[in-house]
């Protein structure tokens, strides 16, 4: 009779669990599509393309979402390097809100596509920004304990590639590698390379900005695309604090990307 009791009151045991929703799986669909994920503004990408440069592109931000395994926390990169970090509050398995984004109190994302579109109203621009989500492949760079990849998706959309290095008579010279990865390879004792992908870091010059680096110490150019042809000028620095950079200097470097 004892057994018969204990097998019975296991078997209740193991209903109980299997029948309780707690927190985590109240909202499994949501969980099943968010944890664990990156994303990145389509809205700035579209920007991007219509405007040319990432100085140009004036109503939109670049973007990134990671979210944690669970989906209770995510961390928004802006320009691939400042990082804000939010607790994930669900409505329901399409919806969820952070709070302190964008001065506000609360920020409504709404996940749609099966899954595939994550978007919210962008208060500064008036206007609904969207995200797309990225690759897992992209996902290498540590930030703050976070896995960030838009800084190397947007390096393999614009820069990496294999150069001619132009000599001064217009004819290649040099074998030149930018990589996805922002390294550098056959130019001028270079070893890396940081793009600024967002209009804040470009000094409200209006420039395009790219830092070279040794490792030791990093020189800033402007960088323009003309064609398949990639020019890096020089910064024309003011002479006051006020005006630490104000305009293009003479050409530096001149590279046309290898067929």
């Amino acid at each position: 009779m004892k057994k018969v009791i204990t097998g019975f009151s296991i078997i209740s045991m193991l209903a109980i669990c299997c029948n309780f929703t707690g927190p985590e799986s109240k909202f499994e669909n949501a969980i099943v599509f968010l944890g664990g994920t990156n994303w990145i503004s389509r809205t700035y990408l579209d920007s991007l393309d219509t405007y040319g440069t990432p100085a140009q592109v004036n109503n939109a931000r670049c973007l990134e979402i990671c979210f944690s395994h669970h989906a209770d926390s995510l961390c928004i990169i802006e320009g691939g390097r400042n990082i804000s970090v939010f607790k994930v509050s669900f409505e329901s398995d399409s919806m969820f809100q952070i709070s302190g984004f964008e001065e506000s109190k609360h920020t409504l994302f709404r996940l749609s596509g099966g899954g595939k579109i994550l978007s919210y109203h962008d208060r500064v621009y008036g206007t609904e920004v969207y995200f797309t989500k990225l690759e897992k492949k992209y996902a290498v760079k540590n930030i703050s304990g976070w896995q960030s990849g838009s800084e190397l998706f947007m390096n393999e959309r614009i820069f990496a590639a294999n150069y001619w290095f132009l000599n001064p008579e217009n004819k290649p010279s040099m074998h030149v590698v930018f990589t996805s990865y922002g390294e550098v390879a056959g130019l001028a004792n270079y070893k890396s390379f940081q793009v600024c992908y967002d209009t804040r870091c470009s000094s409200n010059s209006g420039l395009d900005i790219i830092r070279l680096s040794d490792g030791k110490t990093t020189d800033r150019y402007n960088w323009q695309w003309s064609s398949d042809t990639l020019y890096f000028y020089s910064i024309v620095y003011g002479s006051s604090k006020s005006s630490p950079e104000f305009g293009r200097g003479e050409e530096i470097f001149k590279f046309i990307k290898k067929l």
